[in-house]
């Protein structure tokens, strides 16, 4: 979420909201019986009954227990069909500035419906049970623009918060939940209770495992015969990955599981793949430690075709692509090819097939 420089944000409060407080509905917005981990997210939409037009709104979410995050605002098609525009700021760990802006006519008719979802993130607490987070400072301005006050309007605007939001678990279980490093990756498996179904499932990731978590499993996981697996290629050396599960059904979540990717115990060059091959193949190689990385195409007459490494690298897993030309760019002819490593002290060749 884009957040607005404090000042720009005041400046604009300047032209809509001067002059007496509005009469408007102070809300609290609760999450229903139940329980909120770290990194679980839940959406609470804002809702406005305004028997006049309005321009102009402002309020304030504030988390008293200082447990959630507010991290995104969304406009409803009430507000984008007019041109409204949003911005917010965080005025202080617990509070979050929220201005809705209309430059120019018309405004916001009369009217009831939500005007805004808001977005929270459970940050670093557990928490059960009815968990209040208030919605305060509720100004509006009309056309002209001058501040709706309780004598102009007669109460007839209110700002509330929607429905409650019921965290409780479903009785969904998990048989088993492992995640282990091997040779560069992280393989997460998981089964289910017997006798449960589930849509599937999305994998979430942090560094931590008290929030952060996102995404990163762009498709529903769904099982095979022997469960249910997520292969996490995009990981480095020597760093600690958080894992969690998020049932695509009902939004549950499970774990986080912690897993520390080691580095290679040894130099080592891997057959490259997919080998015959055309018009690429990739060659896979595995450093313990940082050094100087030399790594060559020859062709059978012993002529080097092409320099793929030429570099100082990290202890890692590392995979580079062979597209089948040499150093001019050229597409080379089908046959036998040797690709040969020198890492420090570490050399070793192998040959590949490249038939067209």
């Amino acid at each position: 979420m884009r957040r607005l420089p404090i000042w720009f944000i005041l400046g604009m409060l300047s032209v809509f909201f001067v002059g007496t407080p509005l009469f408007a509905q102070d809300a609290t917005l609760a999450i229903g019986s139940g329980a909120g981990t770290p990194g679980s997210t839940f959406t609470v939409p804002i809702s406005m009954n305004n028997s006049v037009e309005v321009q102009g709104l402002q309020f304030v979410v504030t988390d008293e227990r200082d447990v959630v995050d507010v991290e995104s605002l969304t406009r409803s098609d009430r507000l984008t069909s007019r041109g409204f525009t949003l911005s917010s700021n965080s005025v202080s760990p617990t509070r979050t500035n929220v201005v809705i802006i209309k430059i120019g006519t018309p405004g916001l008719p009369s009217g009831t419906g939500t005007i805004v979802e808001v977005s929270f993130r459970v940050r670093d607490g557990v928490f059960n049970g009815t968990y209040p987070i208030k919605l305060t400072g509720v100004m509006l301005s009309d056309a002209v623009p001058n501040t709706i006050s309780s004598g102009t309007v007669d109460g007839t605007i209110t700002v509330t918060g929607g429905q409650e939001r019921d965290l409780t678990p479903t009785g969904i279980t998990l048989a088993a939940f492992t995640a282990a490093s091997d040779r560069g990756m992280v393989t997460i498996d998981w089964r289910m209770g017997s006798g449960q179904e589930v849509s599937g499932f999305h994998v979430l990731r942090s560094l931590t495992a008290t929030g952060g978590f996102e995404r990163i499993s762009t498709d529903i996981i769904t099982a095979d015969e022997e469960g249910y697996t997520y292969l996490d290629r995009d990981v480095r050396p020597n760093v600690t990955y958080h894992y969690m599960l998020e049932s695509a059904t009902t939004g549950e979540l499970f774990g986080p599981l912690a897993v520390r990717v080691d580095p290679p115990g040894q130099f080592s060059l891997s057959q490259n793949a997919p080998n015959p091959f055309n018009p690429t193949t990739s060659i896979r190689y595995e450093l313990p430690n940082t050094v100087q990385v030399t790594l060559k195409v020859y062709n059978l007459l012993g002529q080097e075709v092409r320099l793929l490494v030429n570099a100082r690298q990290e202890a890692g897993f590392h995979t580079i692509i062979w597209d089948g030309r040499n150093v001019a760019g050229r597409s080379v002819s089908s046959g036998v090819y040797f690709y040969r490593i020198e890492a420090g002290e570490f050399t070793k060749a192998k040959k590949m097939l490249l038939l067209k």
